[in-house]
C-alpha cells in the first residue's frame, strides 16, 4: 500500500453513514450509551459496517465522521493540543519534583554520613585530649 502509515496508534478521521437507529444496551458492558449501526470507508478504500457506540461518532446533522484505528475499529479520538499540553506538564512536573526529591534525599544522606564522620573524628579528638591532658597532671 501506498496509503499513510499505520502504526500502533495510527488514526484515521472518516466519514460514516448510519444505517440503523440507536439503542440503548446495557447488555454490552463495553457500551455505555447506546450504540448506533454505521458503515464507514477505510482510508485504503475497504467498507467496514457494525455498531458503533454513539459516544464515538461525530454528529453533524444527518452525517457522522468516526475516529479508526489502523485496522479500521472506532477507536476514541485522539487528545486535544490543550490535553496533551497539559499532560507534557504535568508529567514534566512530575519529573522535576523526582529530581528534587531525589537531590534532596542524598543532600540529607551525604550530609549525615559527614556529620557521623566529623562526630567520630571529635570523639577521638576528645579521647586523645584526655589523655595527655592525665598525663601531665600525673
Amino acid at each position: 500500500g501506498g496509503g499513510p502509515a499505520a502504526g500502533p496508534g495510527a488514526r484515521h478521521l472518516v466519514e460514516a453513514t448510519l444505517t440503523g437507529e440507536a439503542t440503548a444496551s446495557a447488555a454490552d458492558a463495553h457500551v455505555l450509551l447506546g450504540a448506533t449501526a454505521a458503515r464507514w470507508t477505510l482510508p485504503d478504500g475497504g467498507v467496514r459496517e457494525g455498531m458503533v457506540p454513539a459516544a464515538l461518532l461525530l454528529r453533524d446533522g444527518p452525517r457522522a465522521r468516526l475516529w479508526i484505528d489502523g485496522e479500521g475499529r472506532p477507536v476514541t479520538p485522539p487528545p486535544h493540543r490543550a490535553e496533551m499540553t497539559a499532560r507534557a506538564g504535568l508529567a514534566a512536573s512530575g519529573v522535576m519534583a523526582a529530581a528534587v526529591a531525589l537531590a534532596a534525599t542524598c543532600l540529607v544522606l551525604t550530609r549525615r554520613r559527614l556529620d557521623r564522620a566529623r562526630y567520630r573524628e571529635w570523639d577521638a579528638a576528645w579521647a586523645d585530649a584526655d589523655q595527655r591532658w592525665r598525663r601531665h597532671r600525673i
